[in-house]
């Protein structure tokens, strides 16, 4: 039924806040040699830019976004539900008397 859909688990997403410059180094060393090797071989490099963090951040917060809006309509949808057993309760015991 469309009125008891349940919602899909959230993904569980562990930032680690543990920086490691060595790491971090020998990753923009790795990307340089990505652009490096694609250039030599007529290919466009991938593209690890600021804009592309952003557009992942965007999808991020698009999905919680939607995730909420969800949530606001199951809220809804139990509401009607409830009132109009409610209602339906009032008119069966005020016919009943």
């Amino acid at each position: 039924m469309a009125f008891l859909k349940q919602k899909k688990p959230r993904q569980f997403n562990l930032k680690p806040r543990y920086y490691d410059e060595h790491k971090e180094r020998l990753n923009q060393a790795y990307e340089r040699y990505e652009a490096r090797m694609a250039q030599e071989n007529g290919q466009k490099p991938e593209d690890h830019s600021a804009e592309t963090r952003r557009e992942n951040i965007h999808t991020a917060f698009q999905g919680s976004l939607d995730q909420a809006k969800a949530d606001k309509s199951a809220k809804m949808r139990w509401g009607f539900i409830i009132g109009a057993l409610l209602i339906l309760i009032k008119i069966i015991l005020h016919y009943v008397r």
